[in-house]
């Protein structure tokens, strides 16, 4: 799988190269970076898991950003010339997506989109995600994962051991009292509002972050005074169950938002 990746990689910033240096700005170019965009989105989802010597969150989101950034101008461009593209409510949507911890300046460029984009069933679904995230409410946010499309379903695989940390964090400052006891919670009870793939998943995250777990009694004890944050971040496991599934057909269709053309 890092062969493919390094392989498509290599290929697709060769067409973005080629469409920035020759200043194209057609249906087609932009076609062409969509694909690209939905590539990398792709590849932050599947291979999460894998060998930073295989595959670099950083490099892939650098790339993913600077196609959006492209995409961004050529929409606007396109419109100048009358010229509509019919996805540029699924591509503005992302930008949303990519930014949830931003502080809402973002927003003020959302606003100012045409009724159509803005009144778009993507930028509300992305606008509900942000504020769920905003208002730390981890049981819409995960709600809305369940809800979303593969290719939004990838992009919010990267928030999830940001939302899990704040929300049972959220829950020690909740139930425990200021005596500092430990508070006893249903493993399976968490594995089902932090949309955990299965309980061992739930045991994994929860003990990297010293809460002690007994699966066989499916409790977790987490006390106020030893749970927080690793030395070194949590590594995000493959989410076959919540994200993976979503995808409907090839990788190839996927990539192309569409069933392929005949050969």
């Amino acid at each position: 799988v890092g062969d493919w990746f390094h392989f498509i990689w290599d290929r697709t910033r060769g067409i973005r190269k080629d469409i920035t240096q020759q200043e194209l700005c057609t249906p087609i170019s932009v076609e062409l970076l969509e694909q690209c965009v939905r590539f990398h989105i792709h590849c932050s989802g599947r291979l999460i898991a894998e060998d930073p010597s295989v595959f670099d969150q950083k490099i892939n989101d650098e790339n993913l950003t600077k196609s959006l950034q492209t995409l961004k101008y050529m929409y606007d461009d396109l419109k100048v010339r009358n010229i509509k593209c019919p996805n540029e409510a699924e591509f503005r949507a992302y930008v949303i997506l990519l930014n949830l911890n931003e502080s809402g300046n973002f927003l003020w460029e959302i606003k100012r989109l045409e009724k159509d984009i803005l009144n778009s069933q993507e930028i509300r679904f992305a606008l509900e995600v942000y504020f769920a995230v905003s208002l730390s409410n981890y049981v819409k946010f995960f709600n809305l994962v369940r809800e979303a499309s593969y290719m939004n379903a990838c992009i919010l695989l990267r928030y999830f051991t940001q939302i899990r940390l704040k929300a049972l964090f959220t829950i020690i400052r909740s139930y425990i009292s200021r005596r500092g006891q430990g508070l006893n919670f249903s493993i399976s009870y968490l594995t089902e509002i932090l949309a955990f793939e299965d309980d061992d998943a739930a045991v994994n995250f929860l003990s990297y972050h010293r809460a002690t777990c007994d699966k066989e009694s499916d409790n977790v004890n987490l006390d106020s005074r030893t749970f927080g944050s690793a030395e070194t971040p949590f590594q995000m496991e493959r989410s076959l169950e919540i994200v993976e599934s979503k995808m409907e057909g090839s990788v190839a269709e996927a990539i192309c938002g569409s069933s392929l053309p005949d050969p």
